[in-house]
């Protein structure tokens, strides 16, 4: 499991923009979502499936 700080070094979005998205604070952009998904290795479809 990643830290919050540990993505945002892999995928360049800031630790703030991935705390307002997990805690639903704010949507993601497109292309936050791409650079999520691809430091995660996953696809994006991935991170916007509702559990």
């Amino acid at each position: 499991m990643l830290s919050m700080r540990e993505l945002e070094e892999l995928s360049g979005v800031s630790h703030n923009t991935i705390w307002r998205i997990e805690s639903g604070r704010q949507g993601a952009h497109p292309r936050t979502i791409r650079k999520l998904a691809e430091a995660l290795g996953v696809e994006p479809e991935e991170l916007l499936k509702e559990e």
